[in-house]
C-alpha cells in the first residue's frame, strides 16, 4: 500500500477510547461496558503497536472503506497485514479518539467520532469514521468502517456534519432526487451536488458549499441552483440530530426571496430535507413537503449489514 493509504488506514480503521474534541457533542451516556473495554483494549493494543490483538477486534468478513480515496479493504487478515506494515512504517504513531455518538441495537452497535494519530515531529492526522460493530459472544467487533481523512488545518466546527458524506436518494414516481456530499480537497469545505430528474417538470441541479466561520462560530453556507437562483445563509444546530438553515435568495430575474431549510438526521442512513417559511419578493410561498432520503449503499455494505446480524 502507498504512503496516503496506511495514512488513511491508520488513522480511521482504529476506532477507540473516548475524549474530547471542540464541536464534538459528548455522548448522551456512557458506553456500554463490554464496548467500553474492547475500546481500551484497542487502544492499548495500537499504542504497543500489536498489530494481531488490534485484528482481533474485527470480525473475519470486516470491510473498512476510506471513501475519499476510493481505498477498500476487505478481511481480518488484509486488516492485520496493513497495521503490521503501517507501524514498520511509522514506529512512534499514538493513538488518540473521540467519539461523538453511540448507539446500541441489540446485537449491533454504531459508533461516530473522529480519530487523531500522532507520529513523532510531525502534525496530527485526523479522520472523520462511522462504524458499524457486531456482538459475538460478550465481546463486539467492528464488521464496517468508513472514514474520510482530515487534513491537519481542517476546522473541526464541520466535522458535526461529517456524517453526511455519501450519496443520498429520495425516490419518487416522477422521478429520483440525488443527493452527494464530498470534502473539497484540504477539509475545510462539504460540498453537496443535487439533482432531479423529474417526468413531470424540468431536470434541475445545484451545488451547496459548507464551510466553518470561526469569527461567528457557525457553519456558513452558499447555494448556487441551475436555474440561476443563488443564496446565502447560516446553520445552526438546534438538536444532537436537527439542523437548521436560514437563507437569503436572489432570483434570477432579480427579485429577492428566504427559505429555511430544516435537515434531520433519522439514522446513519436516513436524512430528511425540507424547506419551510419560503418568501418570494415578499409573497410567502408553501413549505416543501418533507424529502426522505436514504443513503446510496454498495454491495459491500449489505454484505457487511447481513453478517453484523449474524
Amino acid at each position: 500500500m502507498s504512503r496516503s493509504i496506511h495514512r488513511n488506514l491508520l488513522a480511521a480503521l482504529l476506532i477507540a477510547a473516548v475524549g474530547t474534541l471542540p464541536a464534538f457533542a459528548a455522548p448522551a451516556k456512557p458506553l456500554d461496558p463490554a464496548l467500553a473495554a474492547m475500546v481500551a483494549t484497542f487502544e492499548k493494543a495500537f499504542n504497543a503497536h500489536n498489530a494481531p490483538a488490534m485484528s482481533a477486534l474485527w470480525t473475519p468478513d470486516a470491510v473498512y472503506r476510506a471513501t475519499n480515496i476510493g481505498v477498500e479493504v476487505t478481511g481480518r487478515d488484509p486488516i492485520a497485514s496493513a497495521y503490521a506494515a503501517l507501524f514498520q512504517e511509522q514506529p512512534g504513531s499514538t493513538l488518540k479518539l473521540t467519539i461523538s455518538e453511540s448507539k446500541i441495537d441489540g446485537k449491533t452497535a454504531s459508533l461516530l467520532g473522529m480519530a487523531e494519530v500522532t507520529q513523532r515531529g510531525q502534525l496530527p492526522t485526523r479522520s472523520l469514521f462511522r462504524a458499524s460493530l457486531a456482538r459475538v459472544g460478550a465481546s463486539w467487533l467492528f464488521s464496517n468502517v468508513e472514514e474520510a481523512e482530515l487534513p491537519a488545518n481542517s476546522p473541526t466546527g464541520m466535522s458535526q456534519l461529517g456524517w453526511l458524506a455519501g450519496t443520498w436518494i429520495q425516490q419518487l414516481p416522477s422521478g429520483d432526487v440525488k443527493n452527494t456530499y464530498h470534502w473539497v480537497d484540504g477539509g475545510a469545505f462539504l460540498v453537496r451536488n443535487y439533482s432531479r430528474v423529474s417526468k413531470q417538470a424540468p431536470a434541475a441541479s445545484g451545488t451547496q458549499i459548507f464551510g466553518w466561520d470561526a469569527e461567528q462560530q457557525c457553519i456558513r453556507t452558499w447555494l448556487f441552483d441551475s436555474n440561476g437562483t443563488f443564496g446565502e445563509g447560516y446553520w445552526e444546530r438546534q438538536s444532537s440530530n436537527k439542523w437548521v438553515n436560514k437563507m437569503a435568495l436572489k432570483l434570477p430575474d432579480g427579485r429577492r426571496g428566504s427559505a429555511t431549510q430544516i435537515l434531520t438526521r433519522s439514522g446513519d442512513n436516513e436524512l430528511t430535507l425540507q424547506s419551510v417559511d419560503r418568501e418570494m419578493d415578499g409573497q410567502f410561498q408553501p413549505n416543501t413537503t418533507p424529502a426522505k432520503m436514504s443513503r446510496q449503499m454498495t454491495g459491500n455494505d449489505d454484505a457487511a449489514a447481513k453478517g453484523a446480524k449474524q
